[in-house]
């Protein structure tokens, strides 16, 4: 199909290319140095644990210019986190709602320690960072029922797909009905969900 049937507007500059790279895989040469910045966006549900982040991390730094930047944006602790009447978000609280952590028991702590990866210590303790900053975001009002809404949703696929493992016995299938049934009750209550989530910023040290 030629570009000509596109609105000028759809067409891609021509300074920009995409490209597909698995970040646990070895750095291609060609963007070995290359970049200023590097932004990194919601990968950690696909990462198995503390040693993969540890990867991204050192795989992102041969990336970047000396002096360069990287911006990661991911889920920090406790990931689903109830929404109070000041519509405000407590950084320092990890404590899992009541819903999640009958979840957790149910999946025997597999949530835990997915959440217990701490990206802010990781990116600290490297020798090729400095300059580290993080934040957690605020929350959007207009945003949360969208965010309610979608989280409700991805812990019914959670459940479901949790029942349908074959290591679920029966004691599991109880802590996951009260899991469904606490989280139900909470939103019949008018209660709203966010995702808590951390944006680490750092520089690649020059050497300077």
């Amino acid at each position: 199909m030629s570009d000509k049937q596109y609105p000028q507007s759809w067409m891609m500059p021509k300074n920009l290319s995409f490209d597909t790279y698995n970040v646990l895989q070895a750095v291609p040469d060609k963007y070995i140095g290359y970049f200023d910045i590097v932004h990194i966006r919601f990968i950690m549900g696909g990462l198995k644990g503390p040693e993969d982040m540890a990867v991204v991390i050192e795989n992102v730094s041969k990336m970047l210019k000396p002096g360069g930047y990287v911006q990661w944006q991911d889920v920090y602790r406790p990931g689903w986190q109830v929404i109070d009447q000041m519509l405000s978000v407590d950084v320092g609280d990890e404590k899992l709602p009541p819903f999640l952590a009958k979840f957790d028991e149910a999946v025997k702590g597999s949530l835990d320690r997915t959440l217990s990866r701490t990206l802010h210590h990781l990116m600290k303790g490297s020798d090729d960072f400095a300059d580290l900053e993080m934040m957690v975001p605020g929350v959007l009002p207009w945003l949360l029922k969208y965010e309610t809404d979608y989280l409700a949703i991805a812990l019914a696929e959670m459940l479901k797909a949790s029942r349908g493992t074959r290591a679920v016995g029966e004691e599991s299938f109880r802590l996951l009905d009260e899991a469904e049934a606490l989280l139900q009750d909470y939103l019949a209550q008018g209660g709203l969900l966010t995702y808590k989530t951390m944006v680490v910023v750092a520089r690649k040290d020059d050497g300077a």
